[in-house]
């Protein structure tokens, strides 16, 4: 995975994004950073996400140990870095040890697997729920993508008895229609924390050749 994989772009607080949430829901947003996180990371009510880290969800050695670290987020994995045949156990391992991971007190933001796949649902089924600060998902290419998700968000935060809302979205723009539709993309949902550059992938959708010195995706 290339540098700018891990790069977390934060979408640019607006002049008029509070109107996307009422004051009620401001209050509750801060006050989850507050006690997830700790005063010290409380930015208003958007979080500063400079490292993120990423573990293997079905490596559950993996994921103790990443509690020794200080990310500004820990991103337990069921996408890319776990293999088709691990997916489920990795839902079960992530799903297991979530209260462990959120009681560090650094946000937990699990990636699922892109909503072409099939598995989405069942990803986000398992991790929703009071210990999650949000989710990060990859390959969003449309605004209706955004909608998909926070639908059955929806759902779930019903079930688990969650705010409506509750849970945010760290999203992953990596191909070219992605690109062509980024700023309706990042305008689909007050649920969106931030949004990431897939170099990997928007190289290979483009057919793009790969750099050693990463210049082909230098902005």
């Amino acid at each position: 995975m290339s540098i700018e994989d891990l790069l977390c772009i934060l979408f640019p607080q607006s002049p008029n994004r509070t109107q996307f949430y009422p004051q009620s829901r401001r209050k509750a947003h801060e006050r989850r950073i507050s006690d997830t996180c700790g005063r010290q990371r409380r930015v208003g009510y958007q979080m500063h996400f400079r490292s993120l880290l990423f573990i293997p969800g079905n490596k559950e050695s993996m994921l103790r140990k990443a509690m020794n670290f200080r990310p500004d987020a820990l991103v337990p994995d069921m996408e890319d870095s776990v293999p088709d045949a691990e997916k489920a156990n990795a839902r079960d391992t992530i799903a297991s040890l979530l209260p462990e991971l959120a009681a560090k007190g650094i946000p937990v933001i699990p990636r699922v697997n892109a909503l072409d796949t099939g598995w989405t649902a069942e990803d986000l089924a398992a991790v929703v729920g009071p210990s999650v600060y949000g989710i990060s998902i990859g390959k969003v290419h449309v605004p209706d993508d955004v909608h998909r998700i926070s639908a059955l968000l929806d759902g779930l935060e019903a079930q688990a008895g969650l705010e409506s809302g509750q849970v945010n979205m760290l999203l992953w723009l990596e191909s070219a229609k992605a690109m062509v539709h980024c700023y309706e993309i990042c305008s689909a949902s007050p649920r969106i924390e931030g949004v990431a550059f897939g170099g990997e992938d928007f190289t290979h959708d483009m057919g793009i050749e790969r750099l050693e010195d990463e210049s082909e995706v230098a902005v």
